[in-house]
C-alpha cells in the first residue's frame, strides 16, 4: 500500500515503504516514562481499546512513544510498519506533534489499515502563533476559545495571544468594558490551563500605549489621554484631519504609567507565560497633545523609546519580558540599537509586496524577532485568500533566512469584527504550516486544507474556496479592504456606485497577483455574479451532508458567499449601466433583511452579545439609508454652498446648521440654517452662506449638521492661501540648466514643517509641458522604495474639482543613479521617461531640480486658464533625524504616518508671453 497522505503540516521528510499495518481493536501503548503519560492518553483519543504501560527491553508494544537525544525539541521520527507504531521525540511536545500527524493519517484510513511509511520532522520556527483580535466588536464564548487551542495545537501552533484592549473585566477599573461582554479572570484561568495541556502558550496582549480610545473615552481617565480626551492639542502641526479622541495614552503625565501598572497587576498574574505583548502600536497623535514640549526637547522617537522602557519595567515586575509591535520604532531606524536586548520586536506587515527582507534589521541589532503576518479576513466579507497566503508565505521565508524566533499570524476585526472566525480557518493553517515548514507544497494546500479540515477529499470545494477567495482580493491599490464589503454596505447614491472611470487596484489574473486598472460599474457585477453563485451552491451542497464539517464552518461560508452574492448584484443594479427596478430594489432591501437576521443568528450561536451593534448597525444603515444627506462646496472666496438631498425612501423634513471654526475669528452672515419639508426622496434644496473672516486664520473649517438620526452632515476646509498666479512661458527651453533663470522671477511657493521651511517651488506652464525649478533641503538625500519614501518631490494635479488625479514623482541625482522622474500609472509606479529632468545644483544642504513635465500626465489640458496643482517634498532637513514630507498647500508635520497634510492649490497662468 503506497500512498501519499494529506497532511497538514506537510512533514519535512516522509518515505513510503512496502506494507500495510491493520489496526487493531486492542493493544498496548508503551511509554518510555511517566512524563509521557499525557501522550498515551492523547493516543488512546485515536485507540480507545489500548492500555498504557511502560515500555521495556523486549516488549512488544503496538504504539511506542520514546525521548531521544538530537532531536529538536519540538521534532519527533514516526515510523509506521506491519508490526507497529514507533514515536521517537526530542522533548513531549515532540512528541505531542508526532500524535497529531499520525491522528491525521488515522482519519484517512483506508479499510483501517495505515500506509507502512518514515516521517522525520521538525520546525522551521521555534514559536508558531495565531493572534486573535477579541476587541473590535466581538468576544468569543469561552467553548470557542478552547475549540480554537484544540485545532490549533492539532496543527503544531503553540502560541495563541488574544487582543485586548476594553474587552477585559478589571475589578479595579469596573467602567471598562462593562458593555462588552468582557472576558473574566476565570475565563482566562481555564483557556492558560486548557491551552498548557496542549503545548500552547498563552501569551498576554494589552494595548498600552496607543489604540486606547475603547478605554480613554471614559471621562475618569481624559487626563492621562494624550489629547486629554477631548481632541485637546498643542502642536500647530496636527493633522487637521484626525478625529480620533482620546487615543493615545500621554507619556508626558506620570499619572499614565501608575495607571498601566493597576490593569497590570490584575491582568498579568493571570497567564503561566513569561511573556508579554504590550502592543504600543500606531500612536498616530504622540507629541499633539500633553507631551508636545516633551518631544521637542527628546524627540518623537526618543518619547517612544523611553514608554517602551518603562512598560517593560513594569511588566518584569510581574515576572514578564515585553513584547512590541515594530511599526513605530522603524520611522526611527538610528534608535533601534538602542531597544533593551531583552524585548521582542513583532515586524509586521500585510501585504503581499512587502519588503520582507527588511525583517534583517532587528537581527542586525541583536534583537529576537517575530515575523506577523496576517490572515486579511479583516474589512472583507471573505478573506482576501491570494494577499493572506503571499504575506504569510513572503514573511516566513525571509524569517526564516534572518533568524527570527517566531512567525505570529494576526486576524484583526477592524469596523466591528463582521469577518467571522470561522472565515480565518484557510489563514490560521497555511500560517501553521509555513511556520513549521517554509518548504511545504503551496499549489496543493487548500485541496489538504479542505481534506483536514472538513473531513474529505473534496476538489470542488477546494476550488469554489480558492475562487472566493480571489474574488474577495480585488481591492484598490492603496487600500486594504476589498471593494465588495465597500459595496455590500454601501447606499444606492454612494459615490461608489457612482464613480465608473477606472481605477488602479489589485486583483489575480491567470493565477498571479498583479496591478491594473479595471472598472467598478455594473458590468463588474454582472460578470461576478454567476461565479459567486456557482460557489455558493458548492458550499450549500455540502452544509449538513454527514461525515463532513465537523466543526460546522460551512454554515459561516455560505453567509458569507450570500453577502458576495448580494454585493453582486447591488453592483449590478445600482452601478453605472445598471438598471435597477423597483421590483429588484425591493427584492435587494429583503434580501439585506434576511442577511441581517442570519449574521445575529450566526453571530450570537458561538459568540457573546459583545459589541454586535456595530455591526447591526452598518446592516440598518444599508436597509434603511440616510434620509437626508448634506454636501458643501466652495463657491467662491469666502462663500460656501449647502445642499441637502432626501436619499431616503419618504419625504423628510428637518434642519441643517452650519458651524465655524475658528469661531472668534468667523461669523456666517445672514443665518446659518437651511430648514427643508416634506423633501421628496430624490430631491434636493440649496442655500448659500457668506463667512466673513477676521484675523486671516490659515484653516477655517465649515460642518453641516442637523438634528435627528437620519440627517448625514458634511465637512469643508478652506485655506486662506491658495491662489497662486504664475507666468506663462512661450516656448520650453532647449536647455534644462536655462529654466532655473528663466523662472527666477515667478514667485515660488514654499513647503514648510513646523520648524521652517522644506522646499521653494517654481512653475510655469510652457506649450504642452509644466516647467518646474524645485529646490529641496536634504542633508540626506537618499533613494527611497517606493520612491516617495526617499528624498523626492511630487506633483499633483487635476482640471478642476472632482476630476482626474495625475501624479508625477522627481528624485534627485545620487551617488548611485542620476536624476529620475516616475509616474504613477493603473495604481503602480513605474518610469516616466517622457519627463525630462535633471539635477542643476546639489550640495550638503540639498538640491535643485529642473524638470518639463507633459501637462497630460497631470491631467492639465492645454491651454487652461486654470487648473489645480499640489507639491509634497520628502526630505531629511537639518536638525531632523528622518524624512518628512512638506506640502506646499500647508505645513504639517506627522511623524507616525510619515505623510504629508494634501491640499489643491488653485492655479491661474498671468499670461501666454514670456516672462524674460
Amino acid at each position: 500500500m503506497n500512498i501519499h497522505p494529506r497532511l497538514l503540516p506537510q512533514p519535512r521528510s516522509l518515505t513510503s515503504r512496502d506494507g500495510i499495518f491493520p489496526l487493531p481493536a486492542a493493544g498496548v501503548i508503551g511509554i518510555g516514562d511517566a512524563s509521557l503519560y499525557p501522550i498515551a492518553t492523547e493516543l488512546q483519543s485515536l485507540f480507545p481499546g489500548f492500555a498504557v504501560n511502560v515500555s521495556y527491553p523486549g516488549s512488544h508494544d503496538t504504539v511506542s512513544v520514546a525521548l531521544r537525544d538530537g532531536l529538536h525539541r519540538d521534532g519527533y521520527r514516526l515510523g509506521i510498519t506491519p508490526a507497529g507504531i514507533r514515536i521517537e521525540a526530542g522533548a513531549v511536545s515532540g512528541a505531542f506533534y508526532a500524535v497529531q500527524t499520525l491522528r491525521q493519517l488515522v482519519e484517512q484510513a483506508v479499510e483501517g489499515a495505515l500506509p507502512c511509511l518514515e516521517i522525520e520532522d521538525w520546525p522551521d520556527f521555534e514559536d508558531r502563533g495565531v493572534y486573535y483580535d477579541v476587541t473590535r466588536g466581538r468576544v468569543p464564548k469561552p467553548d470557542q476559545l478552547l475549540q480554537l487551542a484544540d485545532q490549533l495545537s492539532r496543527c503544531k501552533i503553540n502560541q495563541l495571544q488574544l487582543y485586548i484592549e476594553h474587552t477585559f473585566a478589571f475589578r479595579g477599573h469596573p467602567e471598562i468594558g462593562k458593555e462588552a461582554s468582557p472576558l473574566t479572570a476565570g475565563d482566562i484561568l481555564k483557556l492558560d490551563a486548557h491551552c498548557r495541556a496542549r503545548h500552547i502558550e498563552l501569551v498576554p496582549s494589552l494595548a498600552s500605549f496607543g489604540h486606547l480610545a475603547t478605554v480613554l473615552r471614559h471621562p475618569q481617565y481624559h487626563h492621562i489621554a494624550e489629547d486629554l480626551g477631548v481632541g485637546k492639542y498643542i502642536d500647530p502641526d496636527a493633522s487637521p484631519g484626525f478625529a480620533l479622541h482620546a487615543w493615545t495614552l500621554s507619556p508626558a503625565n506620570p499619572e499614565s504609567y501608575a495607571f498601566l501598572d493597576s490593569l497590570f497587576a490584575e491582568f498579568l498574574p493571570l497567564f503561566t507565560s513569561q511573556r508579554f505583548n504590550a502592543c504600543c502600536d500606531e500612536v498616530y497623535d504622540l507629541g499633539w497633545g500633553q507631551s508636545y514640549e516633551l518631544c521637542k526637547q527628546r524627540g518623537k522617537g526618543r518619547v517612544y523609546l523611553d514608554h517602551i522602557a518603562k512598560v517593560a519595567e513594569l511588566a518584569r515586575k510581574y515576572g514578564k519580558r515585553m513584547m512590541f509591535w515594530g511599526d513605530i520604532i522603524r520611522h526611527h531606524p538610528e534608535l533601534v540599537p538602542d531597544i533593551p536586548k531583552d524585548l521582542t520586536v513583532l515586524d509586521w506587515a500585510y501585504g503581499h509586496n512587502h519588503k520582507f527582507e527588511t525583517i534583517a534589521d532587528f537581527q542586525r541589532a541583536g534583537l529576537e524577532f517575530y515575523a506577523c503576518p496576517g490572515t486579511n479576513s479583516w474589512n472583507a466579507l471573505f478573506p482576501r485568500l491570494p494577499e493572506a497566503c503571499a504575506n504569510i508565505a513572503g514573511f516566513a521565508a525571509a524569517g526564516r533566512k534572518h533568524g527570527a524566533r517566531g512567525l505570529l499570524n494576526t486576524d484583526w476585526g477592524d469596523g466591528g469584527h463582521y469577518n467571522f472566525m470561522e472565515y480565518s480557518w484557510h489563514g490560521y493553517l497555511f500560517g501553521a504550516e509555513q511556520a513549521w515548514n517554509t518548504g511545504a507544497d503551496q499549489e496543493s494546500f487548500t485541496r489538504r486544507f479542505v481534506s483536514r479540515f472538513i473531513g474529505r477529499d473534496d476538489a470542488d470545494l477546494a476550488s469554489a474556496l480558492d475562487e472566493l477567495g480571489e474574488i474577495s482580493f480585488r481591492s484598490l491599490a492603496h487600500g486594504n479592504n476589498s471593494i465588495w464589503q465597500t459595496i455590500f454596505f454601501a447606499l444606492p447614491d454612494d459615490p461608489a456606485f457612482s464613480e465608473a472611470q477606472s481605477t488602479g487596484g489589485i486583483m489575480v489574473r491567470d493565477g498571479k497577483i498583479v496591478t491594473g486598472s479595471f472598472r467598478i460599474d455594473a458590468e463588474m457585477g454582472r460578470s461576478v455574479l454567476p461565479r459567486v453563485e456557482h460557489i455558493r451552491a458548492v458550499f450549500a451542497d455540502r452544509c449538513g451532508a454527514p461525515g463532513v464539517d465537523p466543526l460546522g464552518v460551512l454554515p459561516y461560508w455560505l453567509f458569507a458567499a450570500d453577502t458576495m452574492v448580494l454585493a453582486a448584484r447591488k453592483l449590478a443594479a445600482f452601478g453605472l449601466g445598471g438598471q435597477a427596478d423597483k421590483a429588484e430594489r425591493t427584492a435587494i432591501t429583503k434580501a439585506m433583511r434576511d442577511l441581517r437576521r442570519r449574521f445575529e443568528r450566526l453571530w450570537r450561536a458561538r459568540n457573546r452579545p459583545s459589541e454586535i451593534g456595530v455591526t447591526l448597525a452598518r446592516y440598518d444603515h444599508a436597509i434603511r439609508g440616510v434620509s437626508v444627506r448634506a454636501a458643501l462646496i466652495e463657491t467662491g472666496p469666502n462663500r460656501v454652498r449647502l445642499t441637502v438631498t432626501n436619499s431616503g425612501a419618504r419625504p423628510a423634513s428637518g434642519a441643517v446648521t452650519l458651524r465655524v471654526t475658528p469661531a472668534e475669528s468667523v461669523r456666517i452672515t445672514g443665518g446659518a440654517e437651511l430648514n427643508f419639508a416634506r423633501l421628496r426622496p430624490g430631491s434636493s434644496r440649496s442655500a448659500e452662506f457668506t463667512l466673513e473672516v477676521s484675523g486671516q486664520p490659515a484653516m477655517v473649517t465649515v460642518k453641516a449638521s442637523g438634528s435627528g438620526d437620519e440627517i448625514h452632515g458634511a465637512s469643508l476646509t478652506l485655506y486662506s492661501d491658495r491662489d497662486w498666479t504664475i507666468p506663462a512661458l512661450s516656448a520650453c527651453p532647449p536647455d534644462l540648466a536655462a529654466l532655473p533663470a528663466m523662472l527666477a522671477g515667478a514667485g515660488p511657493r514654499t513647503a514648510r514643517l513646523a520648524d521652517g521651511p522644506v522646499a521653494e517651488a517654481r512653475v510655469a506652464p510652457a506649450g504642452d509641458k509644466l516647467a518646474v525649478v524645485v529646490t529641496v533641503h536634504d542633508v540626506s538625500v537618499r533613494r527611497g522604495d517606493p520612491v516617495w519614501r526617499g528624498s523626492c518631490f511630487e506633483l499633483f494635479g487635476c482640471a478642476g474639482a472632482g476630476k482626474a488625479i495625475g501624479q508625477v514623482f522627481l528624485a534627485p541625482p545620487t551617488a548611485e543613479a542620476p536624476a529620475a522622474a516616475f509616474k504613477l500609472m493603473d495604481g503602480a509606479i513605474v518610469p516616466a521617461p517622457e519627463i525630462a529632468v535633471a539635477g542643476v545644483a546639489t550640495g550638503p544642504e540639498g538640491y535643485t531640480l529642473a524638470a518639463l513635465v507633459p501637462l497630460a500626465l497631470l491631467e492639465i489640458p492645454i491651454g487652461a486658464k486654470e487648473f489645480r496643482l499640489e507639491g509634497v517634498a520628502t526630505a531629511q532637513t537639518a536638525g531632523r533625524s528622518e524624512h518628512r514630507r512638506a506640502s506646499l498647500f500647508y505645513a504639517t508635520d506627522n511623524a507616525c504616518s510619515d505623510s504629508a497634510g494634501f491640499g489643491i492649490i488653485h492655479v491661474r497662468p498671468s499670461g501666454s508671453g514670456s516672462i524674460l
